[in-house]
């Protein structure tokens, strides 16, 4: 089983984990270029993530996404974010890939104890759970929705 966590918005962090929470693969996609289209983003996720599936395998993934649930700051950051959103659900959808969403604040108190913790805490959470330095803010998030989504679905939450 692989469990992928993803940070989206127009730069989108993603991780693969495997079932006991192993660090497979992680970073951050850059989907916006300059002059481009609501919908070129969405493209380029969907891209991204089938390159992701078909690399790690489908038969047995789960997905994790972070959800937001504050409203955005302006009507384009909103627009982007549903659009997201509706990408990926109907990918996942088409391939039979379970999802769920995650809190923002769940993802934190899943990394850090606090719900409320920084963004400074989550990625040195990180660093000390998988020994391993993420690139971003976007990253470390994703890693850790990843494992929420992994803690959940194996019944260790």
């Amino acid at each position: 089983m692989i469990y992928v966590g993803l940070d989206l918005a127009t730069s989108t962090g993603w991780a693969v984990l495997g079932a006991n929470g192993e660090h497979l693969a992680s970073g951050t996609w850059t989907l916006a270029q300059r002059g481009d289209s609501y919908g070129a983003r969405w493209l380029r996720l969907r891209a991204r993530l089938r390159e992701t599936l078909d690399a790690f395998g489908d038969d047995d993934a789960a997905v994790g996404y972070e959800f937001v649930e504050q409203t955005h700051e302006s009507r384009p950051a909103a627009i982007v974010y549903g659009g997201l959103v509706s990408a990926m659900t109907t990918l996942l959808d088409e391939r039979g890939v379970p999802y769920v969403a995650q809190k923002v604040g769940d993802v934190k108190r899943h990394a850090t104890g606090k719900g409320n913790a920084s963004k400074d805490a989550v990625v040195a959470a990180a660093v000390e759970r998988w020994d391993f330095e993420p690139s971003s803010h976007d990253e470390a998030d994703a890693l850790w929705i990843a494992d929420v989504t992994r803690a959940e679905m194996e019944g260790e939450a």
